[in-house]
């Protein structure tokens, strides 16, 4: 009892950061933002489908990724709510409660960033800063699908910086990295090229070497990212459709994949540029 206390009196500033995320992203959560946005609502309808029917709303049994309106949804954060949704039913709040977690994950996960890469003090600045950031109180409140990736990148950075000291940290990071996959598509393009880039920096100054927890790591990531690869090769035409009781590869009515293209990404860039200078 008295660790706690004077654990609680060593970290209350932490601990008044954290009062002030789980506030600003719990308070009426099922009211704030008002109305439901239509993505969320299928995310959450998929949610219920999974939980009740055993399928999707399209048939397919632990779909890789959700077809929706046919051009296809990231699946992770509807599996995220179901259990929320056993046990609360399905409602905004039920919908909405896997991103609001995360969200005050993200900044008690900045903190230990911050404070691994700098030191207490500026870690504590980061936390309050995104702790107080409109963007992430927003993104907190909204359960869409795509708003789920920079927690999972965070987490993913977080034990990879752990695992530069400690290698066995290399294992988590990596599942975090694959899981962020499931997120939304353009983590499809940013985790290979950052981890890509990644590695070279860590080879150049010898941060990791060749162990059976880098193996282990990069075994992990490969076998979490499969699916979706046999995804993208059934929805550019490879391999059929896959079907199974424990595992389905759907092949989308209209597939996205052009938006990762050089011209798509050419002309996103261009659209910024644009906005910025008017």
């Amino acid at each position: 009892m008295l660790e706690l206390s004077a654990w609680v009196k060593k970290n209350w500033k932490l601990l008044f950061i954290m009062m002030i995320a789980v506030v600003s992203r719990g308070v009426l959560l099922g009211e704030i933002p008002c109305g439901v946005h239509a993505d969320e609502a299928f995310a959450g309808y998929e949610a219920y489908s999974l939980l009740k029917y055993g399928t999707d709303s399209w048939g397919y049994k632990a779909p890789v990724y959700l077809t929706t309106w046919g051009s296809g949804m990231s699946a992770l954060e509807s599996y995220l709510m179901i259990p929320f949704i056993r046990f609360g039913g399905l409602n905004l709040v039920t919908v909405r409660i896997p991103q609001m977690i995360m969200g005050v994950i993200s900044v008690l996960v900045v903190y230990l960033l911050y404070n691994k890469i700098t030191n207490h003090k500026k870690g504590l600045w980061a936390a309050v800063m995104i702790a107080i950031c409109p963007w992430h109180i927003m993104m907190s409140r909204w359960g869409l699908d795509a708003n789920l990736a920079p927690a999972f990148i965070l987490l993913a950075m977080y034990f990879a910086v752990l695992g530069l000291s400690k290698e066995k940290y290399l294992i988590i990071s990596a599942l975090f990295w694959g899981l962020s996959l499931y997120c939304y598509a353009l983590m499809w393009l940013f985790v290979p090229l950052f981890l890509f880039f990644s590695l070279i920096y860590c080879i150049k100054y010898h941060k990791v070497k060749l162990s059976k927890y880098t193996i282990s790591a990069t075994t992990l990531l490969l076998l979490v990212a499969a699916p979706l690869l046999l995804f993208v090769a059934v929805n550019i035409g490879l391999l059929p459709e896959i079907k199974s009781s424990y595992i389905s590869i759907p092949r989308l009515v209209q597939f996205r994949g052009d938006e990762l293209s050089g011209v798509h990404i050419l002309a996103n860039i261009r659209d910024l540029v644009r906005i910025y200078l008017k």
